[in-house]
């Protein structure tokens, strides 16, 4: 189990997102690509870091994500860096929402 216990954090992130007041069709992209990572033989850890960077982004994004332009991408970005209460290498990590988003966007169309 270790004591991180990747398995139950990466859940509790899952059953976040399913809760959460977004779109149906982000929900199961999500979830699409979260077994897509798994088949794909990622850790456990870069699995929930991966997930749990998008719970956080979908606080900022109440559209599909197919309908998202870079424009839109790049105001969630800078919501980001406007936060004070985060540190900055948090915000850097969530700096990269654009390539997770392309991730589980092209992931979903396989």
């Amino acid at each position: 189990m270790g004591i991180h216990n990747y398995k139950r954090r990466l859940e509790q992130s899952l059953a976040k997102i399913m809760a959460m007041d977004i779109p149906q069709v982000n929900k199961e992209a999500i979830r699409e690509f979260q077994i897509h990572l798994v088949v794909k033989g990622l850790s456990l850890a870069r699995i929930e870091h991966y997930i749990y960077d998008l719970r956080v982004i979908c606080n900022y994004i109440k559209q599909p994500f197919v309908s998202l332009s870079s424009q839109d991408v790049m105001k969630v970005i800078e919501e980001i860096q406007k936060r004070v209460d985060w540190s900055e290498r948090y915000k850097y990590e969530l700096s990269h929402a654009q390539g997770l988003l392309q991730m589980v966007e092209s992931e979903n169309r396989l």
